[in-house]
C-alpha cells in the first residue's frame, strides 16, 4: 500500500515536473521568437507585400500605420514585389476602413494596379485568411508591421501556407521593441498557438472531466 502511495506520488511529481519544463521551454521559445524576429530585415523577392493595418482616422493613418505605409513603399521601389496588400477593417461609425486608408496612402507613391485592398479583416488572423481566400495562389509574402508584430504574424501566415518573409519598420513610430511591447506580443503569442494548436484537446479534456 505504501509502495503504491509512494509511486503515485513520484508519478505526480514527475508530471508537474515535466509540465513545468514544457510550459517554460514553450514560452521561452515564443519570446525568443518575437525577440529574434524583431531584428530580421528580409527583403528576398516575394509573390506580394502585406502591410498590417493600424489606426486610422478619417482616412488618415495614424503615425504608426504610416510608418508602416512609407516601408512598404521603400520595399516597393526595391523590387521586393509587384503588389502591395494593404488589411484591416474598420471600428463602429468609421468611414474608411484600414485596408482604404492604407490603399489611398499608398496610391501617392505606388500605381493603384500595384496595390490591393483587403476590407473585411477584423484582426490579423482573418486578414489572412481573406488573403488566402482572394489569392489561392499566392505562395510567397513579406509582411510588414512593427518589429514586435512581427513573430506572431508570421506562426499565422505560415500555419495558412503562405512561406512569410518579414521586415519591420526600422524607426519612428511603432518600431521601439518597449518592454511591455515585448511582454504583451509574448502573450498574444502564447495564447494564439494555444488556440491553434491545443484548444481542441483542451475542449475535448473538459467534456471528459466534466
Amino acid at each position: 500500500m505504501f509502495k503504491l502511495i509512494r509511486f503515485s506520488y513520484s508519478l505526480i511529481k514527475w508530471v508537474i515536473t515535466i509540465t513545468v519544463i514544457a510550459v517554460l521551454v514553450f514560452v521561452g521559445y515564443n519570446a525568443h521568437g518575437v525577440w529574434s524576429s524583431s531584428k530580421l530585415d528580409q527583403r528576398d523577392k516575394t509573390d506580394a507585400i502585406i502591410v498590417l493595418g493600424a489606426a486610422q482616422f478619417d482616412g488618415q493613418p495614424s503615425p504608426v500605420f504610416s510608418n508602416r505605409l512609407d516601408h512598404a513603399v521603400t520595399l516597393f521601389n526595391e523590387e521586393v514585389s509587384p503588389i502591395v496588400i494593404t488589411v484591416g477593417g474598420k471600428q463602429s461609425g468609421d468611414r474608411f476602413t484600414e485596408a482604404e486608408a492604407g490603399s489611398n496612402y499608398l496610391n501617392k507613391n505606388i500605381e493603384k494596379s500595384n496595390i490591393k485592398a483587403i476590407t473585411d479583416g477584423k484582426d490579423t488572423l482573418e486578414s489572412f485568411q481573406l488573403i488566402r481566400n482572394e489569392f489561392p495562389d499566392l505562395k510567397t509574402v513579406t509582411l510588414i508591421s512593427d518589429p514586435a508584430h512581427l513573430w506572431r504574424s508570421k506562426l499565422m501566415a505560415e500555419n495558412l501556407g503562405f512561406e512569410a518573409k518579414i521586415s519591420g519598420t526600422q524607426d519612428g513610430p511603432g518600431s521601439l521593441l518597449s518592454n511591455s511591447y515585448f511582454v504583451r506580443e509574448v502573450a498574444s503569442t502564447l495564447r494564439y498557438e494555444f488556440k491553434s494548436h491545443f484548444s481542441s484537446q483542451w475542449s475535448l479534456l473538459r467534456s471528459i472531466v466534466l
